[in-house]
């Protein structure tokens, strides 16, 4: 894009980020290797269209699944047998997609 916001973010280990107060999940992007711990640029349009990009290569974003959206002080409050449940979730989505 031509005129948008650009902001940098790092990567987390199950390839999502915040952006807002909304997660974002980098998706499986053909070329790029594994993202953890990286940081990418966050461009948004002039029509509110979130991007992501690793230099000159655009990334597959899409918003985090619900599974993923738990931030590390939610997890701390949330009993064992629920987080295991959403991961089994998450776990059979993700075969699904990939």
């Amino acid at each position: 894009s031509v005129l948008c916001s650009k902001t940098t973010r790092v990567v987390s280990n199950d390839h999502t980020f915040a952006y807002e107060g909304k997660p974002w999940q980098v998706r499986q992007t053909v070329g790029v290797p594994a993202l953890a711990r990286r940081k990418i640029e966050v461009r948004v349009t002039l029509r509110g269209q979130v991007q992501a990009w690793l230099g000159e290569r655009r990334l597959n974003l899409a918003p985090a699944p619900v599974s993923l959206r738990l931030v590390r002080s939610d997890i701390r409050k949330t009993p064992l047998s629920q987080i295991a449940s959403a991961a089994a979730a998450y776990s059979r989505r993700a075969k699904l997609h990939f």
